[in-house]
């Protein structure tokens, strides 16, 4: 996999909704600031990552996504580093660097700071964010603003870029009550957000607006939904994987709870 690396540059930083953040420690990195980059996974796929300092986690690692076909790209979760805004700012420009392609949409998949603070970038740039009618209503309850476009009623939508589309698609409550998962077909790569755990990860993260009781069932349609079509699964907060990162999600949730799925 080839890796970009970009320098963080120094402006006043925003605020940082870091509540929201989920507390996986980040690898180690170098240096005065925290580095983002973008990482192939799989043709026309890249990985975007931002880190941002949490006071008792250190260095917190938060994904998103870019694809890109032909000259277009399409943007999922905006940077959330320690200035998300000119985070956001460089994952734009690193993605034309790296794939050729511009990014004319973005789309975002819960609420929470680690999705949607880079939104002022996007606005700058003039690319329209997309987002559930949920996520779009808890957006303005937490002082984001709305999306500039809203997915229809619903719980499948799919978003075009260049010949290539891609799937959104809501499982129901977990992380929070809006998160919603993309699915990249043309690559088999599933983007999961807060919604899955990373395999490393022995806890749930930041359960302050999650649904213990439905999250496994969630996680479960995500899985039956998407059986032997995904070959790399990405959660926000840690390296991606493979399908098995499902199961692990569910084998987490139904620890915290004490019982499994439908019982």
């Amino acid at each position: 996999m080839t890796r970009f690396l970009i320098a963080s540059l120094g402006i006043l930083m925003m605020g940082t909704g870091c509540q929201s953040a989920e507390p996986v420690q980040a690898p180690a990195h170098s240096g005065d600031s925290a580095p983002q980059y973008l990482e192939q996974v799989a043709p026309g796929v890249w990985v975007h990552s931002t880190f941002r300092e949490v006071r008792g986690f250190g260095s917190v690692l938060s994904n998103g996504l870019v694809v890109a076909s032909g000259d277009d790209a399409l943007l999922v979760d905006a940077g959330w580093g320690e200035d998300p805004i000119q985070d956001t700012r460089q994952i734009l420009a690193e993605t034309k660097r790296a794939s050729g392609a511009t990014v004319r949409r973005a789309v975002f998949s819960h609420h929470h700071a680690d999705s949607v603070e880079g939104i002022w970038a996007l606005r700058e740039a003039g690319i329209p964010a997309y987002a559930s009618p949920m996520t779009a209503d808890l957006m303005k309850s937490g002082g984001w603003g709305g999306p500039d476009s809203l997915l229809a009623e619903g719980n499948v939508w799919s978003l075009s870029y260049g010949d290539h589309q891609i799937e959104v698609f809501y499982g129901g409550p977990g992380h929070t009550l809006d998160n919603v998962v993309v699915y990249v077909p043309s690559a088999r790569v599933l983007y999961t957000g807060c919604l899955v755990r990373p395999g490393e990860s022995g806890s749930l993260g930041n359960i302050a607006d999650a649904d213990i009781r439905q999250w496994a069932e969630s996680v479960t349609r995500v899985r039956d939904r998407y059986h032997g079509r995904v070959d790399v699964v990405v959660p926000s907060h840690g390296p991606p994987g493979g399908p098995e990162l499902l199961d692990h999600t569910i084998e987490l949730v139904e620890e915290h709870r004490g019982r499994p799925v439908g019982g």
